[in-house]
């Protein structure tokens, strides 16, 4: 016997997924009790992307200790180094090895432009391409291209 019947009114909505069978019809795709209001441009590989914002960053920078990470999603993080410098790093793996991509510093690197570098390294993973060994390459030709 349910609990609650199903209205398809906005006050029992909250209250119908999670005791209805029907309960996805009435309330856009709830699957197992959690509605799902996330969009689907969040959901691309490597989990949920973009969840900090500069205020938390700047907070999490002013306060933390040095080892300390600070998560963005999808292998983006932001690092508090032995020093106390920050630094964005990327998380990946390749041929079952676990690798870190340093993107920058943080007050030079800003959020929003370690998110595009982050989207960069997923291509080059997507290709099965090593994002170190490609930017060391990319490095080494750039320096023979300025000493001729």
């Amino acid at each position: 016997m349910r609990a609650f019947s199903c209205y398809k009114t906005l006050t029992y909505l909250s209250y119908c997924y999670q005791s209805c069978s029907t309960a996805s019809a009435h309330n856009e795709g709830t699957k197992g009790g959690i509605m799902n209001k996330r969009t689907t441009e969040q959901y691309t590989s490597g989990g949920i992307r973009g969840k900090l914002t500069d205020k938390a960053v700047k907070a999490f920078v002013a306060k933390s200790k040095p080892g300390k990470k600070l998560a963005d999603g999808g292998g983006l993080h932001l690092f508090i180094t032995p020093a106390g410098g920050t630094a964005w790093r990327v998380k990946y793996r390749i041929q079952g090895k676990e690798r870190l991509y340093t993107v920058g510093p943080y007050p030079l690197i800003s959020l929003a432009a370690a998110r595009v570098e982050l989207t960069e390294v997923k291509a080059l993973l997507l290709e099965n391409k090593d994002p170190v060994a490609e930017r060391r390459i990319n490095r080494a030709a750039t320096a023979a291209e300025s000493d001729n």
